[in-house]
């Protein structure tokens, strides 16, 4: 009986350890998370200044601004995304017995947004040049038009 307690206090005590490294990686996370959320709030705020003065511009020079605006910001959300979701992995990984399962989902949710992030870049380019080609065609109608 006296083992069986023995071991059962070791385990406890294992358990205890186990227990503050995980803490010790989550608050680590949090803080590298607040680190990553305080540098997008930065390039928000400088991006937000760049729009202001660029109110008054030509068409173009804002539809440009726009389209850079779209980027940074879906940039910035992917970045704290990314940041929030390894966390969890990450944490869900240190406690789970058995990783393997966690690292193949981790994976599959990093492509799946990844991709999902990058359509957003691609659909907004598509419509920043749609935009410009229309103001083109606005700017210069075409001989047929004329007529």
């Amino acid at each position: 009986m006296e083992n069986f307690i023995f071991f059962a206090q070791c385990l406890s005590f294992l358990m205890v350890i186990g227990s503050v490294v995980i803490i010790k990686k989550a608050l680590k996370s949090a803080d590298d998370s607040e680190q990553s959320l305080i540098r997008t709030e930065q390039r928000v705020a400088e991006e937000r200044e760049i729009l202001n003065a660029k109110i008054n511009a030509k068409p173009q020079v804002k539809l440009d601004t726009v389209t850079q605006a779209v980027d940074i910001s879906t940039h910035s959300v992917e970045k704290i995304h990314k940041t929030i979701s390894d966390t969890s992995f990450n944490l869900i990984g240190a406690m789970s017995p058995v990783p393997q399962p966690s690292k193949a989902i981790h994976k599959a949710h990093d492509m799946t947004a990844k991709g999902i992030y990058g359509s957003i870049r691609r659909v907004n380019r598509l419509v920043g040049d749609l935009s410009k080609n229309l103001q083109n065609d606005i700017k210069s109608p075409k001989k047929d038009d004329q007529d």
